[in-house]
């Protein structure tokens, strides 16, 4: 069965066709982050990066799925996206649990020792 993925090459390189059965999100991130004392952009030392993530929100277990997390750029890096059909993208570099809902409203009601919150 085909699913829709993202593929990515950087620098003319294939890397990844990210993409999973069952995702309700699918997004590529390229950022340019702040280093040094200053903590604002500037282009003496930028940090750039690319990330890739995946979410699957609808199955027993909600995750998160990742590839190319971290990928470091640098000026005059090329990263290329395509908008694919794929039998078979790229297994995630990483895929971690997400609590579902109602583990969330359990871990809250442990929180708060079993007590409801008054209305306002």
């Amino acid at each position: 069965m085909k699913v829709p993925a993202i593929r990515i090459e950087i620098n003319g390189e294939p890397k990844v066709i990210a993409g999973a059965q069952d995702l309700a999100m699918l997004g590529a991130h390229l950022s340019i982050g702040a280093s040094g004392p200053n903590q604002n952009i500037d282009c003496t030392n930028p940090v750039f990066s690319l990330l890739v993530m995946g979410l699957a929100i609808h199955a027993p277990q909600p995750r998160q799925l990742t590839w190319l997390n971290g990928t470091q750029l640098r000026p005059g890096d090329r990263v290329v996206m395509e908008i694919v059909e794929v039998d078979e993208p790229t297994a995630p570099e990483q895929e971690l649990s997400s609590p579902s809902s109602e583990q969330l409203a359990a871990a809250s009601r442990r929180e708060r020792g079993g007590r409801r919150r008054k209305p306002v």
